[in-house]
């Protein structure tokens, strides 16, 4: 069951990413997403350790110039390092333990001078999505983050993006969430 629900988010997060991007694409607009497991920083990595590796991932980050990018296991000193490091970035995400600052981030960061972010929210994948929760058996909690982001040309939604013309009160209108 641990394996299948892994596997499920997996492919729902790639699936999400995919079709955003398609979408993106088929309505000429330019938007670079990129996806990044920066891995924990425990003391047993060694030489591979968060401090000998962290200038490494800032710079590759900065060279490839994502519109759009979503981290995994990053804990909140790592987040914090890449909110301080990534000057044109800003972003959202929550904590896996408590929904604000503690345990894992899945944080999205992004280019704040050519996504604008509207709303978002987080689900976790259990009984009780609203809350940090576990699930299904799984030994951690598990979840999802949900922004909502604007450009020029287009509103994004995981999952879900249309072309639209408006004003920016009216884009908040047009996509609250339900």
């Amino acid at each position: 069951m641990n394996n299948w629900i892994h596997s499920l988010k997996g492919a729902i997060i790639s699936l999400s990413f995919t079709f955003c991007a398609v979408v993106a694409h088929s309505q000429e607009a330019q938007l670079t997403l990129m996806s990044y497991n920066i891995r924990l920083d425990l003391p047993s990595d060694g030489e591979n350790r968060w401090d000998k590796r962290k200038e490494v991932l800032t710079s590759q980050i900065l060279f490839l110039n994502p519109d759009i990018l979503g981290i995994q296991e990053g804990l909140p000193h790592q987040v914090d390092h890449l909110a301080q490091s990534l000057d044109e970035y800003a972003y959202t995400g929550v904590g896996r333990d408590d929904g604000k600052h503690e345990g894992e981030f899945s944080a999205i960061f992004y280019n704040a001078n050519k996504v604008e972010y509207l709303a978002g929210d987080t689900f976790w994948l259990s009984e009780t999505p609203s809350e940090p929760s576990l699930g299904w058996g799984l030994p951690i909690a598990e979840f999802v983050p949900m922004p909502i982001f604007a450009t020029e040309r287009l509103v994004e939604r995981i999952g879900f993006s249309t072309p639209i013309s408006t004003t920016r009160s009216q884009r908040h209108d047009l996509t609250a969430p339900n």
